[in-house]
């Protein structure tokens, strides 16, 4: 964070939004970095809930209530 407080952008920049948000989030970003259990990717999070997203768009053309509750049935399984 020692180079952010050395920073001054011109107001309204994506610097200085970039800056801001920065130092908003610092004690969240402190806590992530003295936490050795924090994992660098999110990937088994997203790949845990894909065949829910995938399902949402197929689910928008289900036509009936049976078509609905079959593919209810069938993604949580």
């Amino acid at each position: 964070m020692a180079w952010i407080d050395k920073q001054s952008p011109a107001k309204g920049s994506r610097l200085a939004r970039a800056i801001t948000y920065a130092h908003n989030q610092k004690s969240y970003m402190s806590t992530y970095l003295e936490d050795g259990r924090c994992s660098l990717s999110n990937n088994a999070a997203e790949n845990s809930i894909r065949s829910v997203t995938v399902g949402r768009r197929n689910w928008l053309f289900c036509d009936t209530t049976d078509g609905a509750d079959a593919s209810m049935i069938l993604y949580s399984a």
